[in-house]
């Protein structure tokens, strides 16, 4: 592996970029994950199951998107830059 230093520009920003990337998955995981495990305390709370476990669960699919969109487009804008 080479010192960070002696990567070029395009291959540190080669680097970063696919370390953005590489989030998509974790934060898919624990989007879901905290969404369905706050509607579940929710559930508990209030006595409404399953339909909080349910209902935070689309919610972090939904924030997991939305994250994936951003990057995406972050990583597209990155791409045309380069260009």
């Amino acid at each position: 592996m080479k010192n960070w230093f002696r990567f070029t520009r395009a291959e540190r920003e080669d680097i970063r970029r696919a370390g953005d990337a590489s989030t998509i998955g974790w934060f898919f995981a624990a989007a879901i994950g905290i969404g369905f495990g706050l509607g579940y305390w929710v559930d508990s709370w209030a006595g409404t199951e399953p339909w909080g476990g349910a209902v935070g669960a689309l919610l972090g699919i939904g924030a997991a998107f939305m994250n994936l969109f951003r990057v995406a487009k972050e990583l597209s804008r990155d791409d045309e830059e380069r260009r």
